[in-house]
């Protein structure tokens, strides 16, 4: 339920203020939760007809939190959460 509270609060937050957001969403951030983002993809958007270009879902381990998520090339990767929230930041993190 968090992880779509989140979501919801995220959605209407222009870009400037989800980088000041970014220490909270990483601290409030559970196993589960799924970031989306508004990229400029545009086969993405024509084929999934949804504003969304990409997805990541973080898993917390004793020791961080990470977000998994499939780019083309590089495939599956694991990155930390403030590393992936950061590359986000030009887009819209939903």
């Amino acid at each position: 339920m968090w992880s779509i509270l989140l979501i919801t609060a995220l959605a209407a937050t222009p870009s400037l203020e989800t980088l000041q957001a970014l220490p909270q969403i990483a601290g409030e951030a559970q196993t589960g939760t799924l970031i989306f983002s508004q990229g400029d993809c545009l086969a993405v958007k024509v084929f999934s007809q949804s504003p969304y270009t990409h997805v990541g879902v973080v898993v917390c381990d004793d020791d961080a939190s990470w977000v998994y998520d499939a780019m083309n090339g590089p495939g599956v990767r694991k990155t930390a959460l403030h590393e992936y929230l950061r590359s986000q930041v030009p887009a819209e993190v939903q």
